[in-house]
Formats: C-alpha cells, structure tokens, sequence
C-alpha cells in the first residue's frame, strides 16, 4: 500500500482505536495468567500476522479505504512488536536466568508469524508463493 494520503487518515486512525481496543480486550482477558502479558503478545502478533495476510490479498480488501482501515489502522495497532521488545528488554535482553527463553520467543513469533502470514494469504484464495 502506498503512503495514506490525508483523505485516508481518518480510516487509518478510526481502524488504530479498534485495534487497540480490541488487544486491550484480550489483555484484560489473558493479564491475570502467569506469564500473560507474554502469551498475550505472543497470540496477537501471530494471529495479527495471520490476518494481515488474509487482508492483504483478499477481494473483499482490495480497495484503498478497506486496506487503510484494517490493514494500516486495525492490525497495525492490534498487533505489537513493541511490546514483545518491550518484556525482552524486561528480562535483561536474555542475560537474566529466563532471559534465553525470551530470545527463543522473539525468533518463534518471527518463524512462526511468517507461515502465520503465508496461511493468511492461502485461505484468502491467494497464490503461495
């Protein structure tokens, strides 16, 4: 998707609200759990990645304003690679005693979140390349 474009933006921004509500849903959810701000990034940067494949070559969002909206503003702000940087960081960047544990995870979510990604684009009806 190229730059948004100012008419855009209000679609990028309504679609970042949701987003963001919905992984604050999902946090209240899961934030009581040992560990549950970790399987909480975990979950939703894979299923994130998954659905950004569906959307990205799917009919239904092929237009500019259903991409800004949901590609750009929902799982742009529904997914989280900050906050998987952010609890690495917490565990001394590895260097603590469960800290490998955290490295093993960021290198999981990124394997794991490109198949995630291609799967996406299968089940779009999309060609796997």
């Amino acid at each position: 998707m190229p730059m948004v474009s100012k008419k855009l933006l209000p679609l990028v921004f309504a679609g970042g609200a949701f987003g963001t509500s919905v992984r604050y849903s999902f946090e209240i959810l899961l934030g009581t759990l040992p560990q549950g701000q970790l399987i909480l990034t975990t979950l939703v940067n894979l299923l994130g990645a998954f659905l950004l494949g569906f959307v990205s070559v799917h009919r239904f969002f092929k237009s500019l304003n259903r991409q800004a909206l949901w590609g750009v503003g929902f799982l742009g702000s529904f997914t989280t690679m900050s906050g998987l940087a952010a609890i690495t960081a917490g565990a001394e960047l590895g260097l603590s005693d469960g800290g490998p544990i955290y490295w093993l995870l960021v290198l999981l979510q990124l394997v794991i979140g490109v198949a995630a990604y291609r799967l996406g684009i299968v089940i779009a009806g999309g060609r796997s390349k």
